[in-house]
């Protein structure tokens, strides 16, 4: 029963450290249009360029299912004179551009999509939409906090292990 307990508490613990995440869900949304996509946490690019990275996802636009063979992030810098910022793009398309914040930490060869909620704003016409990210994964434990976990239960189950002793009375 103790030892049940234990195991339960801890995969509760590891799942509770959003490990096993790996998907990061946005939904943006303008007057234009409406789009979704998920897209890895931590993603393998198609291409990589000094101002950003290009991947396909999987997605929908104004509610049809799609694949967006091209769907660029791009840096906070994109033109080197630093007026665009970060933001987004899909199909290859300058029209289909959205300036804003950058929405990746890392480098372009190894980038992490950060969670949070962004004001884009379209380069053609102006028009603004809200990106929302969500899912992706939590912080990956530090080796030290591994150790800090195996040593305990190493330690729980040195406990279990102890035999109980039995108290003898002295009668005087």
């Amino acid at each position: 029963m103790k030892i049940n307990a234990l195991l339960l508490a801890g995969a509760f613990l590891f799942n509770a450290s959003g490990a096993l995440a790996q998907t990061s869900h946005g939904v943006f949304t303008s007057p234009d249009f409406n789009l979704t996509f998920d897209i890895s946490t931590q993603p393998t690019s198609l291409i990589n360029f000094e101002s950003g990275f290009q991947v396909a996802v999987s997605g929908t636009l104004n509610g049809s299912s799609t694949t967006f063979d091209t769907f660029d992030f791009i840096s906070s810098d994109y033109f080197g004179n630093g007026q665009v910022g970060g933001g987004f793009s899909y199909n290859d398309s300058f029209d289909q551009y959205f300036r804003g914040a950058q929405l990746y930490s890392g480098t372009t060869a190894a980038p992490t999509i950060l969670n949070g909620t962004y004001t884009l704003t379209s380069y053609s016409n102006g028009v603004t939409g809200t990106l929302t990210i969500t899912g992706g994964a939590g912080a990956v434990p530090e080796p030290a906090t591994w150790a800090l976990m195996i040593g305990g239960f190493g330690m729980v189950g040195a406990t279990m292990r102890r035999r109980a002793t039995q108290a003898t009375a002295i009668i005087a």
